[in-house]
């Protein structure tokens, strides 16, 4: 089933407990802070209004950035995103927008990290991570500045704007370590 949190003037918190479910919904004025390393569901749609609040999940499983109730991907206003999936075997795809207006999102999958034509990323600054498998964003649609990131395997990401390669949230330029599938894609289209 789905799981809807609202807080209408104030922030959504986790502070024990796991959420369960399918789907979750999260909207809030203030921030939405969903960090349990034992969150298990399989698609995430969350929405803060409030000026520069933030949005935090973690997942213990696969995660999919998707539609939720009446909500429609990862949204802030101005304010930064961090989502988390833990696991060697644990990836994360963005079928639906993730965006922070111009502060940072930071995507960290346990392996591979997608992207869907419609999962577009605009931000100041992104980082992009994969603990055991490939980064792959190429989605020309993609905005932002500067670019940090690393990855197992490959790792390929697009964007509409001119990038820099540089330091995003203590990640300095973009490393990919397997000798045989670490190659390195950016291109600004």
């Amino acid at each position: 089933g789905m799981i809807s949190l609202t807080a209408a003037n104030g922030a959504v918190t986790q502070s024990a407990g796991s959420l369960l479910g399918d789907k979750v919904q999260a909207n809030a004025l203030g921030d939405v802070t969903l960090t349990s390393v034992t969150n298990e569901i399989n698609t995430l749609a969350a929405r803060t209004t409030g000026a520069n609040k933030t949005i935090a999940f973690t997942n213990s499983q696969s995660l999919t950035v998707g539609d939720a109730g009446t909500t429609s991907g990862v949204t802030t206003n101005s304010g930064s995103i961090t989502l988390t999936t833990i696991g060697a075997s644990s990836d994360m795809n963005l079928a639906k927008p993730v965006s922070a207006g111009d502060d940072v999102v930071d995507l960290l999958a346990g392996r591979n990290l997608t992207q869907a034509t419609a999962g577009t990323i605009t931000a100041g600054n992104l980082r992009a991570r994969s603990t055991a498998g490939a980064v792959t964003l190429k989605n020309d649609a993609n905005r932002f500045d500067r670019l940090a990131g690393s990855s197992a395997n490959g790792f390929a990401v697009y964007g509409s704007v001119n990038m820099e390669v540089g330091s995003v949230l203590g990640t300095d330029g973009v490393t990919a370590s397997d000798a045989t599938l670490g190659r390195v894609d950016i291109q600004s289209r």
